[in-house]
C-alpha cells in the first residue's frame, strides 16, 4: 500500500450572523436530515442538507441550530467527543470541527471519489469508505491519510471496526474484506449469491452481520471466520444491534422506503415498528433511538421503535402555492389541495385555519387582517374573520381563477384560465365584472402599480391597461419559443419584469412599451414561477427544482442561492427587508435582511493561491500569492463533481487564466499541487 502524506490546506469555514433566509416552517429546518450520531444519552447531532446541523443536549426533547457557514450537503457524521466531529459531504469532501460544529475545517484527502461511509475509531483514527475502491485511514486527525485500493472496480460501501485492529468492509458483488492490522492490510472474501453489500455491523469481537440487497443478510459468531447466510426478506441497510440477537436497521424495501425495522433472532426475520420515513437513526440507549429523515423530519421513540413522536414542528406539509401579508404581523398562506395557514406574530408560528369548502386553491389576497379571499377552480371564496369561516360568492365564473389582486379596499383584479378573463370589481368584491376574455391566451400573472395603470401575462405576450382595465393593448414578445409568462412585478411605475417557461427572464424600462430578454443561461435549467423586486435594482426569481436566485443591479446579473431546494411559488415582501417564500412540502422561509448571503470564507487566511471571479461564468483566474519558482512549477487539475479530470495545466507565471465558457453550470474543483503541498479550491460555474 503507498502511503501520501498531505497537509490541512483549506480553510475553516467561518460561521456568520446573517440572518439570510431562515426557515419559518417546518422548524427547526425544512431540509433533509441524512445522518444523526449521539456521543452520549444526553448529547447528539444531526446533519443534513446545505450545512444543517443541530445540536441536543437533552436527549432529542430540543434542538439548537447551529450555523455552520458553510451550504455544503452533510451526509455522513461521526462524532468523536462533545467538540471533535467529522462530516462527509455529497460532493465528496471531508470536513473536521473541533468547536461542537461552530466552524469546519475542509481535510485534504487527495480523493474525489463519493464517500460511501466514515468510521471514527477516537479523535484522531478514523477510515473513509469511497467509491473505485478506495479505503483511506487517517492516524492524525485528518491531516495525513492513507490510501488503500481494496478493488478498483467497485465501491465500498460500509466500514465497521470492532477494535483498534479488527475490521471489515463491504462492497458489491458479494465482497467484504478483512484487516486484523489497523487497515494495514486487507482480505477479501467473495459471498457465492455475489448479492451487493450494503452494510456490516459487530456487537463484539464475535458476533457481527452483513446486509444486502434483495433481503441478504449473513451473520458470524466467530469474529468471521465462517459465515451462515440467510434471507429476511427485506432489503436492510444501516444496521445497529443492541445484543447478539436484538438489532435495528432501516428497510429499503418494507412498506416503503426508509422504515424502521427490528429483529429478535439475529436478522432471521425483521418486522416493522413505529418510525417511518427515515434516513438515519441512532440509539441514544437500549429504549431511546432518535429519527431523522426528510423535510426536517425529528422523530423520537422511547421504547425502541414500537411509537415515536415527531420533534419537527410544521403546520403541514403541503405544497404552497400562495402567500399574502396585508400586515407586517398577519400573513396567509394557501395549499393546492385547500390548506390555509395564518401568522399573526410575523412568521414565528403558524396555524393550519379550518378546511373550507373548496378543494382546489389558486390565489389569496387580504385586504385587512381579518377580511379576505381565496380563489379556487370556478370559485371565488371570502372571509370576514381571519380566515376562520368562509363563505362561495355567488357568481359561477368559466375556467380556474388563478391570481387575486387588489390595489386598495374596494379596488381588484381577478384574472382565469379556460377562457382568458379578467374581472374587475370596486365594491371590496361584493360584486365582480368581466373586463377581458380571450379563449385562446390565457392569463397567467397580474400585477398593478395604481388603480389604474396594471399588466396581465399572457403565454407569450403582456397586456396594459391605463384606464383601470377598461382598454388593453398588448405586446407579444421576442424569442419566446418555449415561453409560457407565469409572473409579471413592477417595482416601480416604468420598470417591469416578467418571466415563466423556458426559464426566460424580460424587462422593461418605459412601462411595458417595449421589453428586452435579459440573458441568463442559469434560468433556462428552470420555470420562473414567483418574481419580487424591493425596489428596481434588488430582486429576487423563485424557480422550480432549487432554483432560486436574486440580483442587487436591475437584473444585468444573478446569483443563485445554493442553500435553497425544492420549489419555490411565492414570495411577499412586507417592507424593504422582511420578506417571505412559500413553496413545495410545506416550505415557509422568512428574511430579516433583504435575502442577503454574506460570502462565505472559503480561503484560509495566507492561502497560496487566490480564486476569482467565483462564481464565474467565462472565465476564472488563479492567482500565486507568493513567487513561482520556474524550476518546480505548480500543476492546476480541474476536476468535475465526480470527479473525474477535465483538464491539467502548469503555472509557470503568478497568474494563470482558464477559460471555463463551455464547462456545464456546476460545482467543480480546481487542485493545485507543488512539491511541497497540495491546495484545492471549490469553484461554481454559472
Amino acid at each position: 500500500m503507498k502511503k501520501a502524506i498531505f497537509t490541512i490546506l483549506l480553510s475553516t469555514i467561518t460561521c456568520f450572523a446573517f440572518s439570510q433566509w431562515n426557515w419559518s416552517n417546518p422548524k427547526p429546518t425544512g431540509y433533509v436530515l441524512f445522518d444523526v450520531d449521539f456521543i452520549n444519552e444526553t448529547t447528539g447531532y444531526v446533519i443534513g442538507e446545505k450545512g444543517t446541523l443541530l445540536k441536543t443536549i437533552d436527549a432529542g426533547e430540543s434542538w439548537e441550530f447551529i450555523p455552520t457557514g458553510t451550504f455544503a450537503d452533510f451526509q455522513f457524521l461521526c462524532f468523536t467527543s462533545e467538540t471533535v466531529g467529522y462530516a462527509s459531504t455529497i460532493d465528496a469532501l471531508m470536513l473536521k470541527t473541533t468547536d461542537g460544529g461552530f466552524s469546519w475545517q475542509m481535510l485534504e484527502t487527495d480523493t474525489l471519489e463519493r464517500i460511501y461511509d466514515i468510521f471514527f475509531l477516537n479523535e484522531y483514527t478514523g477510515f473513509i469508505a469511497a467509491d473505485h475502491g478506495n479505503l483511506l485511514r487517517t492516524t492524525d486527525g485528518g491531516i495525513t491519510w492513507d490510501r488503500a485500493f481494496i478493488n478498483l472496480y467497485m465501491e465500498i460501501t460500509s466500514i465497521y471496526f470492532v477494535n483498534d485492529f479488527v475490521g471489515f468492509a463491504t462492497s458489491r458483488l458479494g465482497r467484504y474484506y478483512q484487516t486484523i492490522d489497523g487497515g494495514d492490510t486487507w482480505d477479501s472474501h467473495t459471498d457465492p449469491t455475489m448479492m451487493d453489500l450494503n452494510d456490516v455491523y459487530f456487537v463484539d469481537a464475535s458476533h457481527g452481520f452483513i446486509a444486502g440487497d434483495d433481503g441478504f443478510f449473513m451473520r458470524t459468531v466467530n469474529g468471521g471466520i465462517s459465515w451462515t447466510s440467510m434471507n429476511c426478506y427485506s432489503e436492510v441497510r444501516e444496521m445497529k444491534f443492541i445484543d447478539e440477537t436484538t438489532g435495528f436497521a432501516i428497510a429499503s424495501e418494507f412498506l416503503g422506503t426508509g422504515h424502521l425495522v427490528k429483529t429478535t433472532n439475529a436478522g432471521s426475520s425483521w418486522f416493522p415498528v413505529g418510525m417511518d420515513d427515515i434516513e438515519s437513526y441512532a440509539f441514544v440507549d437500549d429504549n431511546t433511538v432518535i429519527g431523522t429523515g426528510g423535510m426536517g423530519r425529528l422523530l423520537k421513540s422511547t421504547n425502541a421503535g414500537v411509537t415515536s413522536s415527531n420533534y419537527t414542528s410544521s403546520v403541514t406539509y403541503a405544497d404552497f402555492v400562495d402567500i399574502h401579508f396585508p400586515s407586517t404581523a398577519t400573513g396567509y398562506a394557501i395549499g393546492y389541495m385547500g390548506e390555509i395557514v395564518k401568522t399573526d406574530d410575523a412568521g414565528e408560528n403558524w396555524q393550519l385555519l379550518p378546511q373550507g369548502p373548496f378543494q382546489r386553491l389558486n390565489g389569496v389576497w387580504f385586504t385587512s387582517d381579518t377580511e379576505g379571499f381565496v380563489s379556487g377552480d370556478s370559485s371565488l371564496y371570502t372571509t370576514a374573520d381571519g380566515g376562520m369561516t368562509w363563505n362561495k360568492l355567488l357568481i359561477v365564473f368559466p375556467g380556474w381563477m388563478t391570481e387575486i389582486f387588489f390595489v386598495n379596499a374596494d379596488i381588484g383584479y381577478l384574472i382565469g384560465e379556460g377562457d382568458g378573463l379578467i374581472y374587475k370589481t370596486t365594491d371590496g368584491g361584493t360584486s365582480w365584472n368581466l373586463l377581458y376574455q380571450d379563449d385562446l391566451h390565457w392569463p397567467r400573472s397580474i400585477f398593478f402599480v395604481n388603480p389604474d395603470t396594471g399588466y396581465v401575462a399572457l403565454e407569450t405576450s403582456i397586456l396594459k391597461t391605463t384606464n383601470g382595465g377598461i382598454d388593453w393593448t398588448e405586446t407579444v414578445l421576442s424569442n419566446t419559443e418555449y415561453v409560457l409568462l407565469l409572473s409579471i412585478f413592477f417595482p416601480t411605475d416604468e420598470v417591469g419584469y416578467a418571466g415563466g417557461f423556458g426559464g426566460k427572464v424580460y424587462k422593461t424600462a418605459d412601462g411595458g412599451i417595449t421589453w428586452s430578454e435579459q440573458v441568463f443561461s442559469e434560468t433556462s435549467y428552470h420555470t420562473i414561477i414567483s418574481i419580487w423586486f424591493i425596489d428596481q435594482y434588488k430582486g429576487f426569481l423563485g424557480c422550480d427544482g432549487s432554483g432560486f436566485f436574486q440580483t442587487a443591479d436591475g437584473g444585468n446579473s444573478w446569483t443563485k442561492l445554493e442553500y435553497m431546494t425544492g420549489f419555490h411559488d411565492a414570495i411577499w415582501f412586507t417592507n424593504s427587508s422582511t420578506g417571505y417564500l412559500a413553496g413545495s412540502y410545506g416550505k415557509i422561509m422568512k428574511t430579516s435582511n433583504a435575502g442577503a448571503v454574506p460570502a462565505t470564507a472559503l480561503e484560509k487566511p495566507g492561502s497560496a493561491y487566490t480564486l476569482y471571479p467565483n462564481p464565474a461564468m467565462y472565465e476564472i483566474t488563479l492567482s500565486a500569492n507568493h513567487n513561482i519558482n520556474s524550476m518546480h512549477p505548480a500543476q492546476v487539475m480541474l476536476f468535475n463533481s465526480s470527479g473525474a479530470l477535465i483538464s491539467s495545466h502548469e503555472i509557470v507565471n503568478p497568474k494563470i487564466r482558464l477559460d471555463i465558457s463551455k464547462l456545464s453550470p456546476g460545482i467543480y474543483y480546481l487542485r493545485i499541487k507543488t512539491a511541497s503541498q497540495i491546495e484545492t479550491k471549490k469553484l461554481v460555474k454559472m
